[in-house]
């Protein structure tokens, strides 16, 4: 091993395809293997980790006893040389596997390493654990894909509406994409957002794409169910006024003769002809009054003098007859066409009364 030193050895073309073994058992540097050489303790040690089924390792044993210019001479101090250097490789390889990461920090870190360790260093400057395209040594979110603009982090949604906060118009109120992350609103809470109504500030139904029903003739009944949109009518009678064919004034529905002109007093049909006549005479001596009435409900009031004789005409023969005296009940009679009657007071019932001649 005169002939070739350690050095010489690391830095030989033939060596190079052993340096992936010797790296794997800690050794990647000459100063680390210079250090080992010290270190018996460390050597045996590394030695006894070769495994042997190591064919890197055996096989490096093989080069080294080879690359010796004394092994024709069969010198065993020589060949016992070698096997110290291998065993003292061997212990510094699995020795600076150990130290690996305190070596890398140190400023030892920056010498020459062999060419497959350097290959390997920049593999691992291309990691990039979460794939987003932001290598880990940029990246400040290693776990978290996220843009290169954002560091490799992603941009933060505070809502969680999917709109991320730089873009988010309203960054604590979930709202869609479409609406720059803003909840769509309702103006005037007809339950259609403002975005499809057609009348935002005016409430209305979904059919009418929120717009409220027009009332053209404004009688409550909307045009879509008015029958008579431009008329003033009821909703009873679909928005149609009733209807008075006579022109009584008395509405057909409540005009029980509906096609001839007659008195709202007689439901709408012409009075008959008075053809009965009654007859009283005053005997009150003084002024007074009295009601008659043709059918007991609508009562008319006569204003009668003292000493005159009265005819009243009815369609009826027959018709009621009432005066009040002042703390007594009414005296209410029928009275009959057929025959005359005078008014006096009766004296005996205390009441104006009516008598038969």
């Amino acid at each position: 091993m005169n002939n070739m030193r350690l050095d010489k050895l690391f830095e030989s073309t033939e060596f190079e395809q052993y340096s992936d073994a010797f790296a794997a058992k800690g050794i990647q540097t000459l100063d680390a293997l210079r250090k080992l050489q010290k270190d018996p303790d460390k050597y045996v040690q590394v030695l006894n980790e070769i495994e042997p089924d190591d064919i890197k390792m055996l096989d490096l044993f093989a080069f080294l006893k080879n690359a010796s210019p004394d092994e024709p001479k069969k010198k065993k101090g020589i060949y016992w040389f070698f096997v110290l250097i291998i065993s003292l490789a061997i212990f510094l390889i699995a020795f600076y596997n150990n130290s690996n990461e305190n070596e890398s920090s140190s400023p030892e870190s920056n010498r020459e390493v062999p060419n497959n360790y350097s290959s390997s260093l920049e593999e691992n400057d291309d990691l990039d654990t979460d794939e987003d395209g932001v290598i880990d040594s940029n990246d400040e979110c290693v776990y978290e894909p996220g843009p290169s603009e954002n560091n490799g982090c992603p941009w933060p949604d505070t809502d969680f509406d999917g709109v991320p906060d730089k873009d988010d118009e309203c960054i604590s109120d979930y709202g869609p994409v479409d609406n720059n992350g803003c909840p769509l609103l309702d103006s005037d809470n007809d339950g259609i957002l403002d975005i499809d109504d057609d009348c935002v500030s005016e409430y209305g139904p979904e059919e009418n794409n929120g717009c409220p029903w027009p009332d053209y003739d404004n009688d409550g009944v909307i045009d879509k169910d008015d029958e008579c949109k431009y008329k003033y009518g009821p909703a009873a009678n679909n928005g149609c006024p009733w209807p008075d064919y006579d022109n009584d004034g008395v509405l057909d529905k409540d005009d029980k003769c509906p096609y001839q002109y007659g008195s709202r007093y007689n439901n709408g049909c012409p009075r008959e002809t008075k053809n009965y006549s009654f007859e009283i005479t005053i005997d009150t001596g003084r002024d007074i009054s009295f009601y008659l009435s043709s059918d007991g409900s609508n009562w008319e009031r006569k204003e009668v003098r003292d000493g005159y004789k009265y005819t009243y005409k009815y369609n009826k023969s027959t018709i009621k007859w009432k005066c009040t005296t002042s703390g007594s009940s009414p005296v209410v009679y029928n009275i009959v066409s057929s025959e005359q009657y005078v008014m006096k007071w009766n004296s005996t019932d205390q009441v104006w009364d009516l008598y038969r001649k």
